[in-house]
């Protein structure tokens, strides 16, 4: 695959852009690890924006941009972030940012952030308005309706 004309020798960084996004709600979304019984979950989602900018001194530099909502408690049914106020990301060359969604169960046990479902999708590939988005597990496969 090549680069973008952006990141060729010589080409031009395009003009960075502003994304405004808000997490609304979520549907059907699975026990982590594949579990069917126990405490419904406490879900919480974060997105990363990975990208590529350029230095003052024009060299090209990855790096990540997050937001995370505020979980919901005992909701893995159809969970609402009412809280989430919406985040807005710079992004600086669209040609290869990509947004990573991230839907984790906020566990206070010992084991941390158990990870239920996750997607990534090309910022060139987002459109305006609501849209949903298809989540897969750890192992990449759908589950739920």
């Amino acid at each position: 695959v090549e680069k973008p004309d952006s990141l060729m020798m010589g080409g031009e960084m395009p003009i960075p852009k502003k994304l405004r996004l808000r997490i609304l709600s979520g549907s059907c979304l699975p026990k982590p690890k594949g579990e069917r019984t126990g405490d419904p979950i406490d879900p919480m989602v974060f997105v990363n924006l990975h990208d590529v900018r350029l230095t003052k001194r024009g060299k090209e530099q990855f790096y990540t941009e997050r937001h995370q909502t505020k979980p919901v408690e005992r909701d893995g049914f159809s969970p609402v972030f009412v809280d989430d106020k919406g985040h807005g990301f710079t992004v600086h060359n669209p040609d290869v940012a990509m947004l990573v969604f991230q839907v984790r169960n906020n566990d206070a046990s010992l084991t941390g952030d158990d990870h239920i479902a996750s997607a990534a999708i090309p910022v060139n590939c987002l459109r305006r308005g609501f849209r949903s988005i298809q989540l897969y597990d750890s192992h990449n496969q759908r589950s739920g309706p």
